[in-house]
């Protein structure tokens, strides 16, 4: 199991990004988001690539696009906002 670590460790050098394979963080990771936007190479991704991503690696999920006339909650707050209710 040891030499699975090692190995693994030295695979993913390279492109270790998160400080992955540091036995001192039992497996909990914080990224730093203006690090990985400046090293998004070694993801081979384009700066603006990554930017654009940041809101899902974030956990936020992308807005749901709704066909014209479908409600949608913001509409629905905005029509409530403009009417007073």
């Amino acid at each position: 199991c040891r030499a699975f670590a090692e190995w693994m460790a030295g695979a993913i050098a390279p492109r270790n990004v998160a400080g992955l394979a540091d036995q001192s963080r039992h497996n909990l990771y914080p990224v730093d988001l203006d690090l990985l936007v400046e090293r998004h190479e070694l993801l081979g991704m384009t700066r603006e690539r990554l930017v654009e991503s940041l809101p899902v690696l974030r956990g936020m999920s992308p807005e749901p696009s709704f066909p014209d006339g479908a409600p949608s909650y913001r509409r629905s707050k905005e029509r409530a906002a403009s009417t007073g209710a």
